[in-house]
């Protein structure tokens, strides 16, 4: 199973989980929709970006954009465009092209403050199941409490590891991990075997 974030970002390489366009930016769920509804076609414009508090941001899709703009100013929104604007078109190539492999895929949507609505959920499981009808898609959606006073685009560990830990966990695990971790600790006692 593979996972892919739209505000979670992390700088250590996943289990399988490749780069895609959302690896590179904070994308809020509504920028999600519109870069599914329009294929990732034309969602990094120069128009539509501008030098933000934060970093350089889309005023389209609302997306933030920390990595591919080393000075978040005007100057160096100019200056970074053009290989950002490739690497952004290579990000969007591998994505749609991660969205149709038959690979069984599990998209998470760190919302920041607020849940997607139903109406956005059921809109994000149909548009990304559109790549490939047949792929084996789950979506999470998680909340990650943020504190509003200062500026935090990782999202919270901890949210995270509660979703997934429901998401993830196959029935009986935690009874088998410890009936292991009994018969491990026996074993160091001398009281059996270890195998």
């Amino acid at each position: 199973m593979r996972s892919m974030g739209t505000d979670q970002v992390s700088g250590q390489a996943g289990l399988g989980s490749p780069t895609t366009v959302f690896s590179w930016q904070v994308t809020p769920v509504d920028g999600l929709l519109l870069y599914l509804q329009r294929d990732f076609a034309g969602m990094f414009e120069r128009e539509d970006l501008y030098a933000a508090e934060h970093g350089i941001t889309n005023r389209l899709a609302g997306t933030l954009h920390l990595h591919e703009f080393p000075e978040h100013s005007a100057d160096g929104l100019a200056r970074f465009y053009v290989s950002a604007r490739e690497r952004h078109d290579r990000l969007c190539a591998r994505t749609r092209q991660w969205l149709a492999d038959d690979e069984p895929t599990l998209v998470v949507v760190d919302s920041g403050t607020s849940s997607p609505t139903a109406d956005q959920t059921a809109e994000l499981q149909e548009r990304l199941q559109r790549y490939n009808r047949g792929k084996a898609i789950g979506l999470l959606c998680t909340t990650s409490v943020r504190d509003p006073s200062r500026f935090d685009w990782r999202g919270d560990r901890r949210a995270w590891s509660k979703a997934l830990a429901t998401r993830l966990q196959p029935p009986g695990l935690l009874a088998r991990v410890a009936w292991l971790m009994r018969r491990r600790s026996a074993a160091v006692r001398g009281n059996l075997s270890p195998s």
